[in-house]
């Protein structure tokens, strides 16, 4: 599995990256799973009166709802992403936040301010920055929707496979 991790600040175009990437790996034929790490206290992947909902408020340490053509799983914690990856199959990742996985970098910003000095893990920039920012560094920008094959392109160019956590 390859990883790409498209980070930066808040309301900087990162779903839209994230969208742009799934949609044109997809396209070229390969599985794509995605992860988006949520940083609000008052998320709630669940409805209020659902039955998993119940199950959960009612105390299981771990609810699945089993579906004809889909699965969710509703953990009342956080769980680890080491853990995590050992369930996900497919042939690239993409995530939405830094989380702590070897991978490419896109990061996504809404100025050249924000942009991160000495990560080489980063091989573009994408999201608003991408209208407002000048290329001064070596790393290349991309438009999201305008620039989505190039970008592809550079992700499977550029990622390489992490080794399965066991």
């Amino acid at each position: 599995m390859k990883v790409v991790i498209v980070f930066g600040q808040h309301k900087s175009g990162k779903t839209t990256v994230v969208e742009s990437l799934i949609r044109g790996i997809t396209g070229k034929g390969f599985s794509v799973a995605s992860i988006k790490d949520i940083h609000s206290p008052d998320f709630e992947p669940d409805s209020q009166g659902t039955d998993t909902f119940r199950h959960v408020s009612a105390g299981s340490t771990l609810t699945v709802g089993l579906g004809l053509h889909k699965t969710a799983i509703f953990a009342p914690w956080r769980i680890k992403i080491d853990k995590l990856l050992q369930y996900i199959e497919c042939d690239y990742l993409v995530i939405e936040g830094n989380l702590p996985v070897e991978g490419v970098k896109i990061f996504c910003a809404h100025s050249p301010e924000e942009l991160p000095i000495n990560d080489r893990s980063i091989i573009a920039i994408s999201g608003l920055a991408s209208n407002l920012i000048t290329n001064s560094s070596n790393i290349p920008i991309f438009h999201p929707i305008f620039q989505e094959e190039e970008l592809v392109n550079l992700v499977l160019e550029n990622s390489k496979d992490i080794e399965k956590i066991v």
